[in-house]
């Protein structure tokens, strides 16, 4: 379900659990007229628990955000390193050049269609796996009568592998259980609270508390598309840079 869906989802419950309340307020033990007494220390009580959501909201969407960064940024330095490998190929011994560059494509083809999928698992696909095995094959070969390319030809290697690793650590890395416990519980904390926050024109009260109860699950909706930044949403990282280099490699073949 897209988040425009849940959201819409989310408002229609809250709209009948809010209107329940009022109008069954007293033999649920919810009586608008006692909370309206008791309003300066709810109020005092309730603004706590906002600041200290705001603070706890504040530090997980920066994290996240960090992650989201780091991320985007391993899969375009993982692109540019195969970029350099295909363009230093070319002084590679013609049948060398002709197979590294094939499994070169091969690379770029199965992080696409395969690769992909099993990232938010933590898990590697051993296709992926033996194609980069077959690579380092390939470059050891230049031991015999290029070795002038073997150690450029290592250390673009080297940062491949370096730049796939962080993509896969950082693709699986989700927040900490009890991180994201403690967060949900204080954003339901804020949505449920707001209600008994005493307002006796019925409208005025659905207004301020649908704008709280918006807020708070947007706030959740954000960190959650952050933390899963595979799925579709909208911090979804795609295979674009992939296909682009795809087509490039077939282009210049």
């Amino acid at each position: 379900m897209k988040n425009p869906a849940k959201l819409t989802l989310f408002i229609s419950l809250f709209t009948i659990v809010f209107f329940d309340l009022r109008a069954l307020g007293s033999g649920m033990l919810y009586d608008v007229e006692s909370l309206i007494e008791n309003l300066g220390g709810v109020t005092y009580l309730y603004s706590t628990i906002g600041t200290i959501f705001a603070i706890f909201g504040a530090f997980t969407i920066l994290s996240e955000w960090e992650r989201w960064k780091a991320l985007v940024s391993a899969v375009k330095d993982e692109v540019r390193s195969l970029q350099e490998l295909w363009l230093w190929s070319k002084h590679f011994p013609l049948s060398v050049r002709k197979r590294f560059r094939q499994l070169l494509k091969a690379y770029v083809l199965s992080v696409q269609s395969k690769g992909w999928m099993l990232l938010e698992k933590g898990q590697r696909h051993k296709s992926v796996d033996d194609i980069l095995s077959q690579m380092h094959d390939e470059i050891f070969l230049l031991a015999k009568d290029k070795t002038h390319l073997l150690d450029t030809s290592f250390s673009l290697f080297t940062e491949l592998l370096k730049y796939r690793n962080e993509r896969l650590n950082l693709s699986a890395a989700n927040m900490p259980a009890i991180l994201r416990n403690v967060f949900i519980l204080s954003d339901a904390l804020l949505i449920g609270l707001s209600l008994f926050i005493g307002v006796r024109s019925i409208s005025l009260a659905y207004i301020f508390t649908l704008a709280v109860a918006v807020l708070g699950y947007s706030i959740y909706l954000l960190i959650d598309d952050l933390d899963h930044p595979l799925q579709a949403g909208g911090w979804h990282l795609t295979t674009k840079d992939y296909e682009e280099l795809s087509r490039t490699f077939e282009e210049e073949s």
